[in-house]
């Protein structure tokens, strides 16, 4: 998706022009710059990993600080995200003007709104919550690029926006896995299958296994097939009734 998005360095934010009302304006972004490590919106704080030092630097915001992002759009301290590179001019730790060059938001879907059509990204290593707002421009597709409908999409599933300005203009869907969670009612002799009966439905699911499969139990000990049996306790998830990853709570054998 890398090579759809183009990427300006802030290497050389010695002056850059942000268009504005009354003419152009020079703006010396050189003395602060380097990556959001992360954004505390209720306490007007950002994170930056200042390139020139390699250290973290809090910088302050306040109500007045005019950020933007390189193509000169106008953004909010809660548009900033982990990741994205900024050049920043301050004065006693407190921003007064910021050029961002935006990166992807990435993270899991905590929440989806069919109606209001927006998600809830809980961002990687943050944490933090961040509501993205689409728009009937904003493309939804998979990791093949196949396009998605925001109704197939579900919480858990890996998320990468990709902004313009505060407008998310491309979302790719790193699915997750159907899971299937019951007990073990029966191994296949030759080690390639079991049939899991399902909590909740009571259903005999068949599902295959093979090399790929990995086989761990509840503690994290790696586990193989000859040493699953009966009534074993699993959390299966598996693409198209083929497992990838199988969590087993052993029962106690006599």
């Amino acid at each position: 998706m890398w090579n759809r998005i183009q990427q300006v360095s802030l290497a050389c934010l010695g002056a850059i022009v942000l268009g504005q009302a009354g003419g152009p304006t020079i703006v010396r972004a050189d003395d602060l710059t380097g990556v959001v490590v992360s954004v505390e919106v209720a306490g007007k704080k950002v994170v930056v990993l200042d390139e020139a030092t390699s250290q973290p630097r809090d910088v302050l915001f306040v109500d007045q600080a005019d950020i933007r992002t390189n193509t000169g759009q106008p953004l909010k301290l809660y548009n900033l995200k982990r990741g994205d590179r900024v050049g920043i001019v301050a004065s006693g730790g407190v921003a007064t003007r910021v050029v961002v060059n935006q990166a992807p938001l990435k993270g899991v879907v905590s929440n989806i709104d069919l109606r209001d059509q927006k998600v809830t990204v809980t961002e990687d290593v943050t944490d933090r919550d961040i509501a993205v707002d689409l728009t009937p421009t904003t493309r939804i597709e998979s990791t093949r690029n196949e396009q998605v409908a925001l109704k197939d999409v579900k919480t858990g599933d890996g998320i990468t926006v990709v902004y313009s300005g505060v407008t998310p203009r491309e979302v790719v869907i790193n699915s997750k896995p159907p899971e299937v969670k019951g007990h073990i009612k029966s191994i296949a002799a030759d080690l390639q299958s079991i049939i899991v009966t399902e909590l909740g439905t009571k259903a005999d699911l068949t599902l295959a296994v093979n090399p790929q499969t990995t086989i761990v139990s509840n503690t994290g000990k790696t586990m193989k097939m000859n040493d699953l049996h009966k009534g074993d306790g699993v959390g299966i998830a598996h693409n198209s009734s083929v497992a990838s990853l199988i969590v087993v709570s052993p029962v106690a054998q006599p």
